[in-house]
């Protein structure tokens, strides 16, 4: 039975939105792509009979990811519908250069005082990973896996570094743009006479919103002063 026409767009390198689809065939793949959440039994929400405690991974408005563009593709095809895809990613290749084990040379370890100098098979993987392009690089516990995430984010940004830069400015082009931002119910619990955790409300004042939450900061002292080791910030 032929239903019509819908175009798949694909936003960027992980959403796609699929626009057409009948509210019954929305709704039908809403809960096809859901999963319990863990422990979903114990949220507050769910007790109460507001949330069902299932985790969607398509919404409503067609909203998804693209790593299910596979999977989403023959059941559109199998309910009738014809398709169109427009792809809005932009191109941008990025050929960061290759690191050495002294890429954080300039980095003291926070407890050790010393500079941080990557492994062997930590510079090994990431530079194969820079190679190809693109990858999974297996790393067993204890072999450095942050370090060297921190290493493709370092080396990936200081290409991509001015892109984010440009759209940065294009979005907020004016203090209009940019708001207000102001913070309240500041908590300062001094946990060690070398760390503190810091909480608090934030809200942003602009023209056309009002978004505000709560944030938390985990401060550590160092060599070089207190300084931001975690931030985590939520909307109300």
């Amino acid at each position: 039975m032929q239903h019509g026409h819908v175009k798949i767009r694909i936003l960027d390198e992980v959403s796609i939105v699929v626009v057409g689809l009948s509210d019954e065939h929305l709704l039908q793949l809403y809960n096809k792509y859901a999963v319990y959440a863990p422990n979903y039994f114990f949220n507050p929400k769910f007790k109460l009979g507001q949330w069902d405690g299932k985790i969607r991974y398509f919404q409503k408005t067609g909203k998804t990811f693209l790593y299910l563009l596979d999977d989403i593709l023959p059941r559109i095809v199998q309910l009738g519908y014809k398709m169109e895809l427009e792809d809005l990613r932009t191109v941008s290749i990025v050929a960061p250069k290759l690191i050495d084990a002294n890429i954080f040379q300039h980095i003291l370890h926070l407890d050790t005082g010393t500079p941080i100098i990557l492994r062997d098979a930590q510079v090994e993987g990431v530079n194969a990973l820079i190679s190809n392009g693109y990858g999974v690089c297996v790393a067993g516990t204890g072999a450095g896996k942050t370090l060297m995430c921190a290493a493709l984010v370092y080396v990936y940004g200081e290409p991509a570094g001015q892109t984010v830069l440009d759209r940065y400015r294009k979005n907020y082009s004016s203090r209009e743009k940019m708001g207000a931002l102001t913070f309240s119910d500041l908590q300062i619990t001094i946990l060690s006479k070398d760390a503190a955790l810091v909480l608090g409300r934030w809200h942003l004042k602009r023209a056309n919103d009002d978004p505000h939450g709560t944030f938390s900061l985990l401060f550590r002292k160092t060599k070089a002063g207190w300084r931001i080791v975690h931030d985590h910030t939520s909307s109300a």
